[in-house]
């Protein structure tokens, strides 16, 4: 009888946890995306604010997206250089803050009609490469044009990067939309001081670019 029991107590567990599920779920869409380049036509424009990248979302589901972020995945060819870049993610914050919100964590978007602006400042993590004796390890975070600069110096002239948006959900699921893929000869990066407004869109299917990403 108390193995029947806890059957029935699990069976209720997992339904509870199947509707829960079902019943609070974000349904999070990007309206538009646009570099900083794009919302400001100085030429000068340093190229940290022009590689800033906005993104309008929306939320048409019954509960808050959460820990929303913006991840990059870079592909390149690696040298023989003792560092190189890979794959990171970072906070999408609300373009107009409220003295509520945190700005060190990745964004929250409750369910509305409306649409609201995020922006996130791309960075690359610099990975020392591991030797005989040390294991591989992250030295900093990187701007991404000035990421994309140090890679062309060692040699490298083509990188294909993606770009996502990541949330959790009210069960703590991870969820993933899928925004863009660039593929460029940095030699014409280097001409466009590094601002990513510049690079060609990808031909090439987002997740193979992720599958290759480091």
């Amino acid at each position: 009888m108390q193995y029947l029991v806890q059957d029935i107590q699990a069976d209720i567990a997992s339904q509870q946890s199947e509707l829960m599920s079902a019943g609070y779920t974000p349904i999070v869409g990007v309206v538009s995306r646009k570099w900083g380049k794009q919302r400001d036509d100085d030429m000068d424009i340093e190229t940290p604010e022009a590689n800033k990248y906005y993104l309008e979302l929306a939320n048409n589901g019954n509960s808050a997206a959460r820990d929303l972020e913006l991840w990059i995945g870079v592909y390149y060819r690696f040298n023989r250089s003792k560092t190189y870049f890979s794959s990171n993610s970072v906070p999408l914050k609300r373009t107009q803050e409220g003295t509520w919100w945190p700005t060190d964590v990745g964004g929250a978007l409750s369910e509305s009609e409306g649409t609201t602006e995020f922006v996130a400042e791309p960075k690359l993590r610099k990975i020392e490469k591991s030797s005989l004796l040390k294991r591989s390890k992250e030295i900093d975070e990187t701007e991404i044009g000035e990421a994309l600069k140090t890679i062309y110096n060692d040699g490298v002239n083509e990188v294909s990067v993606v770009f996502s948006v990541t949330y959790k959900t009210a069960t703590g699921e991870n969820q993933e939309i899928e925004v863009g893929a660039y593929q460029e000869k940095l030699s014409r990066l280097e001409n466009h001081d590094w601002k990513l407004y510049y690079a060609q869109e990808s031909t090439i299917k987002f997740d193979e670019i992720k599958s290759k990403s480091h």
